[in-house]
């Protein structure tokens, strides 16, 4: 089993806040090429739950000791 230590995780989830960075609102209804399902919620709350986070607010918590070492 792969084991990701805090740090780690921490890391992947600021370089998923990273990427969507700068996104506002919902792509154009108009957009004629077919995109996957647009990812809904706060930035902060999508890139917890792909570092394996429960929620915002317990990665942002997480972030500060990290910052710290």
């Amino acid at each position: 089993m792969l084991r990701i230590t805090h740090s780690e995780r921490v890391a992947i989830g600021e370089a998923i806040e990273q990427e969507l960075e700068g996104r506002v609102g919902r792509p154009a209804a108009e957009t004629k090429e077919n995109f996957p399902e647009f990812p809904q919620g706060q930035t902060r709350d999508l890139a917890a739950k792909a570092a394996g986070f429960g929620n915002g607010k317990t990665y942002e918590q997480a972030k500060k000791p990290a910052k710290e070492n």
